[in-house]
């Protein structure tokens, strides 16, 4: 199977196009999903240990009031969904009240989950705090849809710089090999015009330079031929010439010995 150039051009840019579209609808967007997981997991363990810290601070102090601020620190965030204080696998304080924690609600692939040490002489124990992943699902579908769109606009810029360069290289290429066919069959006529000084216009410009060439050759070939008929025929006339200027000196000495 013979490439044209059209499918040589097209194929190309669909190409570029797979590769590009792959790289923004699956590539990019896994990268980006881990990267806001992993940021969506530190931010977590951070309010787990803020909460800590304010719970032990009030836990030494013995005021209590920095413990409740604590946790109306973590409640102030939308997407917590459970705050806890744990010792020895009992919930001491919790938000919501009387919460109970199974590892069903701690390993739910809609929360993430981390904990933070509590370390006082009063008390030992663990802050877990748990964040639904609604704003990473969010977050993912807005990225996936972002995505489509710059895939789309790409396939329709690709598509679109093809045709133009299809047509660009297309037509000259082609009123390129009907001026050589034209030259190749005799037509030395043929006038290739290509203004644009790029590796086409250099290529019609060598075509109109051997056209001119070829051109000026057959022309000398044809002067030379000219000359040489001409001196053909009079080498011919000269022949003639003396062949009756023999002949007549025969026939004179034929009458000269019948005499």
């Amino acid at each position: 199977m013979v490439l044209t150039l059209r499918n040589k051009i097209r194929g190309s840019f669909l190409a570029i196009i797979i590769l590009l579209s792959m790289f923004t609808l699956f590539f990019f967007p896994s990268r980006q999903r881990e990267a806001l997981r992993s940021s969506f997991e530190n931010d977590v363990a951070g309010t787990a240990k803020t909460v800590a810290l304010g719970v032990s601070i009030g836990l030494k102090s013995g005021d209590l009031t920095a413990a409740q601020t604590a946790f109306d620190f973590a409640k102030a965030n939308p997407s917590v969904r459970f705050v806890a204080l744990v010792s020895d696998g009992n919930v001491i304080s919790s938000f919501p009240d009387k919460i109970t924690l199974t590892d069903n609600i701690l390993k739910s692939d809609t929360l993430v989950s981390r904990r933070a040490p509590v370390t006082t002489d009063a008390l030992k124990g663990e802050i877990i705090v748990g964040c639904s992943t609604a704003s990473i699902d969010d977050a993912s579908s807005s990225l996936t849809w972002t995505a489509i769109a710059v895939t789309l606009l790409s396939i329709g810029f690709g598509a679109a710089c093809a045709w133009w360069l299809e047509r660009s290289i297309k037509k000259p290429v082609l009123q390129l090999a009907e001026g050589a066919e034209r030259i190749g069959s005799g037509d030395l006529t043929v006038a290739l015009e290509y203004n644009i000084k790029d590796e086409i216009g250099q290529l019609y410009s060598a075509i109109g330079e051997m056209t001119e060439r070829l051109h000026e050759t057959i022309g000398g070939v044809l002067t030379s031929s000219r000359s040489v008929a001409d001196a053909s025929s009079q080498i011919s006339s000269s022949t003639e010439e003396m062949a009756a200027g023999a002949q007549q000196q025969t026939s004179q000495a034929s009458e000269v010995a019948s005499a």
